[in-house]
């Protein structure tokens, strides 16, 4: 039996991760993942057998569909989640620390769909 039933004000974002030891001028991406602060607490509150619900809304493509998805897989509901055309997800880049200095984060949320 589900423990309750959650809506989530999901700000979608995919994160890019940069090569170890390049830096971001470099452009060397290794990484390319589904984030979001929101989306990481609701798919821990679904994975503790709760019903939850992400409210936002996606661009009409590729990338959206398969953000669902990805929610989708870990038991978070997309019911409430709109497509638009000619929108995006936001973006932010993961730079990874070396020994010397902290790993930097950027990111590119203007225009981005929700």
């Amino acid at each position: 039996m589900k423990k309750k039933v959650i809506g989530i004000l999901e700000d979608p974002l995919l994160r890019l991760t940069i090569k170890m030891g390049t830096s971001f001028e470099d452009g060397s991406f290794v990484r390319f993942n589904y984030g979001g602060a929101e989306m990481n607490v609701g798919i821990n509150l679904a994975g503790w057998d709760n019903e939850v619900y992400a409210i936002s809304q996606f661009p009409e493509n590729q990338i959206g569909n398969k953000f669902k998805k990805h929610l989708n897989s870990f038991g978070v509901k997309t019911n409430f989640i709109t497509s638009t055309h000619n929108s995006r997800i936001g973006l932010y880049y993961l730079s990874s620390p070396t020994s010397i200095k902290n790993g930097e984060v950027t990111y590119d949320r203007n225009n981005s769909a929700f």
